[in-house]
């Protein structure tokens, strides 16, 4: 992630405004950050064996998609799998779109047949 910071300099360089290589920076910081934690979940990834405490393919699928999903920017779930092809969602949302788009997006993954929604809505928001 540090080698992005080169790709700043020649745009800094040209016709580019300090605000825009400001806005830049700030792009290239969140790619980096979501590639990394995506790096982390991906180093847990499911072997062909079945090796206990690893993280099976949809659940790393899922976790991907909710990630990279900028509606779900900052939203905290707990994802895991209680049989093939079951995701189970847990945690609490700040609302009822949070919550849909939650279960939609893991219904949509491939290798997902079935979702668990134990999410609970804030109520505080």
């Amino acid at each position: 992630m540090k080698h992005l910071g080169w790709l700043l300099v020649p745009l800094a360089l040209t016709c580019c405004r300090t605000r825009d290589v400001d806005l830049l920076a700030q792009i290239f910081q969140r790619i980096g950050e979501k590639i990394e934690a995506n790096v982390r979940h991906s180093s847990t990834r499911a072997s062909p064996f079945g090796l206990p405490g690893l993280t099976p393919e949809p659940i790393r699928r899922v976790r991907c998609r909710l990630q990279w999903d900028r509606f779900l920017d900052g939203v905290q779930v707990e994802i895991d799998s209680p049989a093939e092809g079951v995701v189970r969602l847990r945690g609490t949302v700040a609302s009822n779109l949070h919550r849909q788009r939650l279960t939609d997006l893991a219904r949509e993954t491939i290798g997902v047949r079935e979702v668990k929604d134990e999410l609970v809505v804030s109520e505080s928001q």
